[in-house]
């Protein structure tokens, strides 16, 4: 039985092979399919690198494109795999399955191919040729529904890294020298599993949280984010374990100045997280341990350092996800809010409030530049909050991991309460590996820039945030060059 939209195959006027729809008509052009062929491509530009083609058809089109551009990547889109299967009774569609610049998608698979292929920071722009004699007999709807999702995900995590890719590469190689001196904790440290991982954000619903947590503390492993730990730190409570991944300077505010003893909290920061913070903890002799995000230039290190998930790059993943790999049965998320309550963007007692305070006037009270912060993107409203579209973005990647995992969840005012049954992956110790420093860096040095294209990639999109016309080359010319400055 025939499920494909193509049914009949028959010469062109050139006495080129065409298929033709269930309705008769042709996909290509029946008087000239090459010369339609061409036409399309002289209209291209010659910097385009990444291509998307709707409708596969007869293959010529394919075929000189791939001539005209022999370097670039392709991704082909056909209904469903039984158009490909009925398309393979042309000889030329046989041949071009073997080119290894070409992915065959489907409606169905195609945003996750175009999320495991196109990378922005390698490819540039990417190019989509509709073909609209192929559009006209498929869902045009979710065709695009889809390709519009992936490509505002690769969109977010290219902006992030054009933000982000140069201050990623300096924290990285810091963190690691910094990594040598930091305080090792005792190899046979146990963590009570039995007790209930308390991971908390610094949502505004956590002020109604503190005096819970304060007369249950016993009961609880604290994992805190780094902002929610001045929170905790300003209401006396100590965290067991403080989380941090962000790269900026403003993250230093979350650990000084807090009347605490740092030496009873483990520290564990992403590699990509702010070295300043890490100095300043070691001058209080606390303890610090790293993992490894998803950074290209991480991979080079070879097992030694874990891995945290941050789904979107949201810290309360990363805590979710060091709580589940160490095997906690039982945990809860506070503070987790994804959105402002009663117009407030943070509990009470992070550095803003000090900071608010201290730069406030008679004209412009802290209230007035709280109000600037919540107003800062476009506000949606969502049943009892105000959020943002990154928030809802972070909201559901928490809750795709919590699925992903098969965890057992209720989201119960403002606090996810989960049933872990997976197996414990990690302990404590794993993130106080021993790490030869000056090894990698002569591994880093004896590589070539061709071999490090992957790991400069991030350094490669802020180049491109910051000019687009530059050639390949060049590009990676300038990320290889800065990464040996700092090494």
């Amino acid at each position: 039985m025939n499920n494909s939209i193509y049914s009949n195959i028959k010469e062109s006027k050139t006495g080129d092979l065409l298929p033709f729809f269930t309705d008769g008509k042709s996909m290509d052009s029946f008087y000239n399919p090459v010369k339609e062929a061409e036409s399309i491509i002289l209209q291209l530009e010659k910097s385009y690198n990444f291509f998307i083609i709707t409708g596969l058809g007869s293959g010529i089109l394919l075929k000189n494109l791939l001539q005209s551009f022999p370097e670039s990547k392709i991704i082909v889109i056909e209904n469903s795999q039984a158009d490909y299967d009925y398309l393979k009774q042309l000889p030329l569609i046989n041949t071009l399955y073997n080119n290894k610049n070409v992915i065959f998608s489907t409606i169905s698979s195609i945003k996750e191919d175009l999320q495991n292929n196109y990378i922005p920071a390698l490819y540039g722009e990417l190019k989509i040729i509709q073909r609209q004699s192929w559009i006209s007999h498929i869902n045009f709807e979710e065709l695009n529904l889809k390709v519009s999702e992936a490509l505002n995900i690769i969109s977010n995590d290219f902006a992030t890294q054009s933000f982000f890719g140069k201050l990623w590469q300096y924290n990285i190689i810091k963190n690691l020298k910094l990594y040598k001196n930091c305080n090792k904790i005792d190899n046979k440290i146990q963590i009570d599993i039995n007790k209930t991982a308390l991971v908390i954000a610094a949502g505004p619903s956590l002020d109604s949280k503190i005096d819970l947590i304060k007369k249950q503390r016993n009961n609880y492993f604290i994992i805190a984010t780094d902002t929610a730990f001045s929170i905790l730190s300003n209401n006396n409570i100590q965290s067991d374990i403080a989380i941090s991944i962000d790269g900026q300077n403003v993250s230093y505010n979350h650990f000084n100045n807090l009347k605490q003893n740092y030496s009873n909290t483990i520290f564990l920061f992403d590699f990509c997280a702010n070295p300043n913070c890490v100095s300043y903890l070691q001058k209080k002799n606390a303890t610090i341990g790293f993992f490894k995000s998803m950074h290209p230039l991480l991979n080079l290190i070879k097992n030694n350092f874990k891995i945290l998930s941050s789904g979107t790059g949201t810290i309360t993943m990363s805590a979710l996800d060091l709580a589940v790999q160490l095997g906690f049965k039982n945990i809860e998320i506070l503070g987790a809010d994804f959105g402002y309550i009663n117009g407030k963007s943070y509990a009470k007692g992070t550095y803003l409030d000090r900071l608010y305070q201290k730069s406030a006037t008679k004209i412009e009270p802290s209230e007035l530049i709280f109000d600037k912060l919540l107003f800062r993107t476009n506000l949606i409203k969502n049943e009892s909050k105000v959020t943002t579209k990154l928030l809802l973005n972070y909201q559901q990647s928490l809750e795709n991991y919590v699925k992903s995992y098969g965890l057992e969840f209720k989201n119960e005012n403002y606090s996810y309460k989960i049933t872990n049954n997976s197996k414990k992956s990690l302990t404590i110790n794993d993130f106080f590996t021993d790490f030869k420093y000056d090894d990698f860096i002569c591994k880093l040095k004896s590589l070539n820039k061709e071999q490090l294209v992957v790991a400069l990639l991030p350094y490669i999109a802020f180049l491109r945030g910051k000019n687009s016309k530059l050639s390949w080359e060049k590009y990676l010319n300038k990320a290889y060059k800065n990464l040996l400055r700092l090494i």
